[in-house]
């Protein structure tokens, strides 16, 4: 018959979400929800989380700022949405926007027509209206605002 698993004390929680808060930036949502399933309560939960965020092993400001960057630099999404992403996390309004301000805006757009050109290649259609239509519904989808997605179709 195999061993039923000791439930984790709280401070066995704490030393495993500390070492793994080393390693990565998360937002407290995501700590609370990791406690929540390593046995914690949720009262416990909040303790261990609040007991990070006061050590400096989860800052949301931080996280919203790399959070931010990654998914912009590699995923190629647009301002709406990381703030949507952030949002699901829990992170407050003026920490994403903060964390908005650290994209420069010239990287942003070219980002945007970089990834338009290379929307327009894939698309085999002829007809302008619906190749437009096409390029808007993609840079749209991935994030970024209409009306910047609608000039930068103009001026390909």
């Amino acid at each position: 018959m195999p061993k039923m698993k000791q439930p984790l004390s709280e401070e066995e929680i704490y030393q495993r979400l500390s070492r793994r808060c080393a390693m990565c930036e998360y937002a407290p949502r995501d700590i609370i929800q990791k406690a929540l399933q390593l046995g914690a309560t949720r009262s416990t939960a909040d303790q261990i989380t609040n007991r990070l965020i006061s050590e400096n092993f989860i800052n949301e400001q931080r996280y919203a700022r790399s959070f931010t960057h990654d998914k912009f630099t590699f995923s190629h999404w647009g301002k709406n949405k990381i703030i949507v992403s952030l949002k699901q996390k829990g992170i407050s309004t003026g920490v994403i926007n903060n964390a908005l301000t650290t994209i420069d805006p010239e990287q942003y757009l070219e980002t945007l027509k970089n990834i338009l050109t290379q929307k327009s290649r894939q698309i085999k259609d002829e007809d302008p209206f619906v190749r437009q239509r096409k390029l808007a519904s993609h840079a749209i989808t991935k994030g970024f605002e209409p009306e910047i997605v609608f000039n930068a179709i103009e001026r390909q």
